[in-house]
């Protein structure tokens, strides 16, 4: 497992990073080893953009989420891209 951090136009604190190890180790029993992600957090004015994209040997899953706090940008993108992982898991 590998994550990849891309912060734009701010810092990306230890607070947000361990957030988003969890949800990633939450993700892991849905996904097929080997896993690497790579998520991009950028601030522009009020709006915080999250860029989740997670690679595994089943394929790759994206989530582009726009909100106005970070933690809970972090939080959505990985419910959308968990969401993407349940349904190609049942195919």
């Amino acid at each position: 497992m590998r994550i990849d951090y891309v912060a734009r136009n701010f810092e990306l604190d230890g607070r947000l990073r361990s957030q988003a190890e969890k949800k990633l180790e939450k993700l892991m029993k849905f996904l097929a080893a080997p896993v690497e992600a790579r998520l991009g957090v950028s601030q522009d004015k009020f709006r915080f953009t999250c860029d989740l994209h997670v690679s595994h040997r089943g394929g790759d899953l994206h989530s582009n989420v726009e909100i106005h706090d970070a933690a809970e940008s972090i939080d959505l993108a990985f419910a959308g891209v968990e969401e993407q992982a349940k349904r190609t898991r049942k195919k």
